[in-house]
């Protein structure tokens, strides 16, 4: 404890140091120092005699006008504590403040001297251990950004920047000269439908082959390499004509990554997206869907959707050509085993059905949770094993559903539904089902057919949940499907898998259990089961 003093003569401090058993304590320094002052002041120091008695006169401070006197104590250069005990009288009856040095605090001045005197302190701190490299962190994001593109909010900048080119490929055959957005709707009979068609499929083409594989770990390079030779095409020069000459057979479509799976198509299904499209054409058709009872749409007026006749004439007359529900629904078992449920899918008869898929892909999920929890707690080290075996094993599932129509339908599926959706963004959607406009959606064709499925009497989860299942579901299988998991030996590319996908693995667990009730978290035992009929149970 400081003493301080404050007086209009000279002051004159006079001390005693002694230690806890009150034997006086020499050769300790004093230095005493004015702080607070108008004017900065000299310090000025004494060191402890043999009876542990200083003495400081502090002339100074009548100079300095307002001050504070403070105290500092020193043994060998390094401060230490004291502890001022109390006020005694010397041989002359004057004032002395009786101090008691603190000798446990000697140790932690020590220490402290010494590293204060280094020119950096030392951190001690318990860390996790960091599982990202920026191999594995250039793969995942080239991923992440390949998926993102193809989104909707990009499409419709995409579109609106086409029509406002000045001429435009119908059916890639002749030029449609287009000035403005409202052209798009002038064109008569099918045109309009098949000049949204010819812009969303170049979008698909720019967006989807126009970039490069992951550069770790290529599992389509390993298929060809290891199990198709004679796809491998070799340059050689002719002896007779000098010529290069192509040796081998080249497959008619080539292996290429695709970045989009048909689980973006699927959760967009389970949205009623297509459905509610569906009801919007028949009611324009002037066709009940329902077959007993009022149509939920009778009491609605068609007038205000007269800007997009063409465009929605254009996708009745093209039925033929669009994919049917139970060519998707026959795709969704062959891919992931996951069946649709309702009134218009009709009893499924499959010939190879991926059983088992949805347990092993939810399960990794289950693990990487529990390998992100281990990952929070600095004490423990995260063991990302298990995480890899878990990745194989959906990885071997997801390639046994890579044929047949893989690659084809669902780039079709995909171009099919951001039609739909660009056409009911469109504001006379709006004004045609009067929806909800105070409540926020990511997307602008959201908010029309969560109406759409009120009216119907449809399942209403959020329509946010759906679209955050479909595009991390989507992510987190390209990132799987695509590396050669089989070749990959260590455990710490899992690790990385798990850390660069944290976000999206917590938000399709969120949406999921959000939509069927099913706590892929905690590790429920209906992980396994059908998602559709799991929401329709969740909505009863």
């Amino acid at each position: 404890m400081s003493p301080t003093g404050k007086s209009s003569k000279a002051p004159l401090c006079k001390g005693c140091i002694v230690d806890r058993n009150g034997q006086p304590v020499s050769q300790v320094q004093v230095v005493s120092h004015i702080v607070n002052a108008a004017k900065p002041q000299v310090p000025q120091s004494d060191v402890s005699d043999e009876k542990g008695h200083f003495l400081i006169a502090f002339d100074a401070l009548q100079a300095a006008g307002d001050g504070q006197l403070k105290i500092d104590f020193l043994r060998e250069g390094v401060p230490v504590r004291v502890t001022q005990r109390l006020v005694g009288l010397d041989d002359v009856n004057s004032p002395v403040i009786m101090y008691e040095l603190d000798e446990h605090t000697q140790a932690t001045a020590d220490t402290e001297a010494h590293y204060n005197k280094q020119e950096s302190i030392p951190t001690v701190a318990i860390t996790s251990h960091d599982f990202m490299t920026d191999e594995h962190e250039a793969m995942w994001a080239s991923i992440q950004n390949v998926t993102v593109n193809i989104g909707f909010a990009n499409f419709l900048a995409y579109v609106d920047k086409e029509l406002a080119n000045s001429s435009c490929a119908i059916n890639g055959a002749h030029q449609t000269t287009i000035d403005e957005h409202s052209q798009l709707f002038n064109n008569y009979g099918v045109n309009s439908y098949e000049l949204l068609d010819s812009i969303t499929e170049k979008f698909m083409y720019e967006r989807i082959f126009d970039h490069e594989a992951p550069k770790h770990g290529d599992y389509l390079q390993h298929i060809v390499d290891s199990k198709l030779p004679d796809w491998q095409v070799e340059s050689r020069q002719d002896e007779c004509t000098g010529s290069r000459l192509q040796i081998g057979r080249q497959h008619l479509k080539p292996l290429a990554f695709c970045p989009i799976e048909l689980i973006w198509s699927y959760w967009i299904e389970e949205s009623l997206l297509m459905q509610a499209f569906n009801r919007i054409a028949l009611r324009f058709q002037n066709r009940s869907s329902v077959k007993q009872g009022p149509d939920p749409l009778a009491h609605l007026e068609i007038d205000p959707l007269r800007p997009l006749n063409n465009l929605i004439w254009g996708f009745i007359q093209n039925e033929g050509k669009r994919l049917s529900l139970v060519r998707r629904a026959y795709e969704y078992d062959h891919h992931y085993g996951i069946q649709l449920q309702g009134t218009a899918v009709p009893k499924l008869r499959p010939a190879d059905s991926r059983v088992g898929f949805l347990g092993e892909f939810h399960k990794l999920l289950h693990i990487a949770s529990e390998f992100h929890r281990q990952t929070d707690d600095v004490t423990v080290r995260a063991d990302p094993f298990p995480v890899m075996n878990a990745i194989y094993d959906v990885h071997i599932k997801l390639a046994e559903g890579a044929h047949n129509q893989f690659g084809d339908l669902p780039t079709v599926a995909r171009k099919e539904m951001l039609m739909m959706q660009w056409i009911m963004a469109r504001p006379e959607m709006r004004e045609f089902l009067n929806g909800r406009l105070m409540v926020p959606q990511s997307e602008g064709w959201m908010d029309r057919v969560e109406h759409m499925k009120r009216i119907q009497g449809w399942p209403n989860h959020s329509m946010q949940h759906f679209v955050n299942l479909a595009n991390f579901g989507e992510q987190l299988m390209v990132s799987i499907r695509n590396v050669n998991w089989s070749q990959v030996k260590q455990s710490s590319v899992a690790g990385s898998w798990a850390t660069y996908w944290r976000e999206s693995i917590q938000g399709y667990m969120h949406s999921y259990r959000a939509v069927t009730g099913i706590d892929i978290l905690d590790n429920d035992p209906r992980m396994s089961d059908n998602p559709s009929a799991a929401i329709y149970k969740q909505s009863a």
